[in-house]
């Protein structure tokens, strides 16, 4: 898909961070279905101080929701896509939808896309990943996305219930610098004086979080202790997981809310609290249930990507200020969220 030729480009997405990078091919998806003889370009930074390509990644999702890559191509920051009559998207934490008819351009709120409904892995390839990260357990908890600061609490919430003679596996997953949190928990096992720390297997192989989810029993988001942004707990749901967070959340509030009124989604207060809700996570017909109303509260916020796709459609369309879609995507926003910030010129 990263074909560099002079053919035109009708569209072109910018997205820097990793959470907005993740939603581009379900955006694309509704374009492609709004629009299908345009062409997109997706500009990524790949930033050589990180063993994460965002294009391989970018790349890797097209792939997975079987986009055509005919008409998307992937480019490095600084290698163009503009020109007259394209319209430029960014795709961002903002809580404000911003659209100039007259330049083209858009700012678009990432959030209502992270529930816009993706392929998941196949039974396959979950008994592969499993196979390669967690082999012969019979128990798989994951802690997604976690801060330095996160690991020892989770540790000593853990550490108690896995005793030798435990079949189970601890998977751990850094927000950043894996190697740095790996020493860090090594120090800590000595220094307390626990034991089992080969139960605990720290991931440095980055991009692979939202995959691993569908191998877990158990997943605990991270940046969610003390303080935090809060890492996207709709990663763990599309598989049905059971989650458990730190308490504290910035980003992501409308998952969080509507997830813990699901039943799936459960904050947990204090070592003691955690503890006992890793001892005793939903199961049987309690499980199932919160499942059922996930499902259908995921189902009831979707709709974002083919709003949006309309609205990049009326703004490639007309040089004068229509906003017909505009205002339906407000409505969306205000329906389903919260009267956002909006502006349109």
């Amino acid at each position: 898909m990263e074909s560099h030729t002079a053919e035109k480009i009708d569209i072109r997405i910018k997205a820097e961070y990793l959470g907005a990078i993740k939603q581009i091919p379900y955006l694309c998806k509704a374009i492609q279905r709004a629009m299908p003889e345009k062409k997109v370009c997706i500009v990524c930074w790949d930033y050589s101080d990180r063993k994460l390509s965002y294009s391989d990644l970018v790349s890797k999702g097209l792939k997975r929701e079987e986009l055509s890559s005919e008409s998307i191509e992937i480019r490095q920051c600084g290698e163009g896509a503009t020109g007259e009559g394209v319209a430029n998207l960014l795709l961002d934490f903002s809580t404000s939808l911003e659209v100039s008819y007259r330049r083209k351009t858009l700012s678009l709120p990432i959030d209502p896309l992270k529930f816009e409904r993706r392929k998941t892995l196949s039974k396959e390839e979950v008994e592969e990943l499993r196979e390669k990260y967690a082999p012969n357990t019979d128990r798989v908890i994951l802690g997604g996305s976690l801060r330095q600061d996160e690991g020892e609490p989770l540790v000593r919430a853990m550490a108690p219930l896995l005793k030798k003679k435990s079949n189970t596996k601890v998977l751990l997953v850094p927000r950043s610098w894996p190697n740095d949190f790996s020493k860090g928990l090594d120090s800590f096992f000595q220094t307390a004086g626990l034991e089992n720390r080969d139960k605990f297997h720290v991931v440095t192989e980055s991009g692979i979080l939202e995959d691993l989810y569908s191998i877990c029993d158990l997943a605990f988001v991270g940046d969610t202790i003390n303080r935090g942004t809060g890492q996207n707990p709709l990663e763990p749901a599309f598989y049905g997981k059971p989650i458990l967070y730190g308490g504290t959340y910035m980003c992501n509030k409308f998952a969080f809310k509507g997830l813990s009124r699901s039943g799936l989604l459960r904050a947990t207060d204090g070592l003691e609290d955690l503890t006992q809700a890793i001892r005793n996570p939903l199961a049987g017909k309690e499980l199932a249930e919160a499942q059922r109303k996930t499902s259908e509260f995921i189902d009831s916020m979707q709709g974002a990507a083919d709003l949006y796709a309309q609205l990049i459609k009326e703004v490639l369309d007309t040089e004068q200020l229509d906003n017909k879609q505009g205002r339906k995507i407000e409505e969306f926003l205000e329906t389903k969220y919260y009267q956002w910030d909006t502006a349109f010129n």
